[in-house]
C-alpha cells in the first residue's frame, strides 16, 4: 500500500532560485520575490513572483461577536483600501509583529482599530486560510473574539476620535444583516466573507 508521500501529486515545478526584486525599508516590510522555475514535464523555464508582508508572519482577521438575547452581533466597519480606491466593509484585521502569536495579534489589532480590549480566554482560532496563494505568501488566522462579558453591546462612537484614518462607520450587525450585504453586493471583501462563513459553519457544529 502506498504511503501518504507516494499518493501526494508530484510537484510540477523545479525551483531553480529565489531572488528579492523589491524590499520595502520599514513599514509593512513589503517584499516581492522572483522565483525562477523549470516545468518538469516540458523543461520550459519561467519566472513567478511572490509578494509578502512582515516576512510572511501570520496575520489575523478578527470575527468579533457579542451575543444578546440569543442572537449574535458581529463587529464590522468600512476601511479605505488604496488598492481598489474604495471603502470596503470588513472585519478588523492586521499583520502579526515579531514575537506575537495569533491570539496576541488579534487582541492588539482589535484594540488598535476599535478601542475595545479582549481577554485571552475569549479569543480562539477557528481556521486558517490563504487570501491568494497564486501571488501572496500569507497565512491568515481566523480568530473569534467573544465580548459576551460586557454588560451591553459596546458603544463605539468614541473610536473615530483615535484618528484611525482608514476606518469609518463601525457597526454591530446581525448574521442576517451581513448575509444580506453579501447577497446584495454591498460586502465584497474576500477575507471578511470567508471569515464570516467559517464562523457560521463553526457555530452550527456547536
Amino acid at each position: 500500500m502506498k504511503n501518504a508521500d507516494e499518493l501526494r501529486p508530484r510537484v510540477p515545478l523545479q525551483e531553480i532560485r529565489r531572488r528579492k526584486v523589491f524590499e520595502e525599508a520599514g513599514g509593512a516590510d513589503f517584499t516581492v520575490t522572483a522565483v525562477d522555475v523549470k516545468v518538469r514535464d516540458t523543461g520550459a523555464n519561467m519566472t513567478l513572483h511572490v509578494a509578502s508582508v512582515k516576512q510572511g508572519r501570520p496575520g489575523v482577521i478578527c470575527v468579533t461577536v457579542v451575543e444578546r438575547g440569543g442572537e449574535d452581533f458581529y463587529l464590522i466597519a468600512r476601511h479605505w483600501r488604496v488598492a481598489v480606491e474604495d471603502w470596503l466593509w470588513e472585519f478588523p484585521r492586521g499583520m502579526g509583529e515579531q514575537g506575537e502569536n495569533p491570539q496576541t495579534t488579534a487582541i492588539r489589532e482589535l484594540h488598535e482599530e476599535t478601542g475595545l480590549w479582549a481577554q485571552p480566554d475569549t479569543v480562539r482560532q477557528l481556521h486558517r486560510l490563504h487570501a491568494d496563494a497564486g501571488v501572496l505568501q500569507d497565512d491568515v488566522r481566523v480568530m473569534e473574539i467573544r465580548l459576551d462579558h460586557v454588560s451591553s453591546i459596546p458603544v463605539l462612537d468614541s473610536v473615530k476620535q483615535g484618528g484611525d484614518w482608514e476606518l469609518e462607520d463601525l457597526q454591530w450587525l446581525r448574521s442576517a444583516d451581513i448575509t444580506n450585504m453579501i447577497r446584495e453586493g454591498q460586502l465584497i471583501d474576500g477575507l471578511t466573507i470567508a471569515a464570516f462563513s467559517i464562523r457560521e459553519i463553526d457555530k452550527r457544529k456547536q
